[in-house]
């Protein structure tokens, strides 16, 4: 399994490439053949929180834990379909440099019938308005595919 997570994480870096365009994030979804899961979200402070800086106010401080809160659930934005899969709370990293800021999400879990994955982003889009379009890496030991999804076609079917 961590070489499944190790070529996710390169994945979705080289997929990055260091761009930092608003209303885009990138989501990689590893999966191995037990079962267990890998999902990486990353996408610009903007996109997220409104701003790409520290938060200088308490209602500032107070929307970025609600919005970390929302993205440490990976239940609240990232549907799987029947995979009936069980999530870890999730891992949240920013940085920000020349006034560009990006945030990170990392999440584990392990899915019980992960052939009957399907990705629905719906609850994303309408979390986060700010969001055009989300790039979707998928890896597993059988299939590795790219998709685009946005909030007018924010699921696709991965598994059977």
């Amino acid at each position: 399994m961590i070489a499944i997570f190790v070529s996710a994480a390169s994945l979705l870096a080289s997929a990055q490439g260091h761009a930092h365009v608003h209303g885009h994030a990138e989501l990689a979804l590893a999966l191995d053949a037990q079962g267990g899961l890998y999902v990486e979200f990353a996408t610009p402070m903007d996109n997220v929180y409104g701003f790409e800086r520290e938060p200088r106010t308490d209602a500032e401080r107070a929307h970025v834990d609600q919005v970390n809160s929302t993205l440490a659930d990976a239940s609240a934005w990232l549907d799987l379909g029947r995979a009936e899969c069980t999530f870890e709370p999730g891992e949240i990293e920013t940085e920000s440099d020349h006034g560009h800021g990006n945030l990170r999400v990392t999440l584990t879990a392990s899915c019980e019938d992960a052939d009957r994955m399907n990705v629905n982003l719906e609850n994303l889009f309408t979390h986060f308005a700010g969001l055009e379009e989300v790039d979707l890496v998928v890896l597993s030991p059988t299939q590795q595919q790219g998709f685009e999804l946005s909030p007018s076609s924010p699921s696709v079917r991965i598994g059977r």
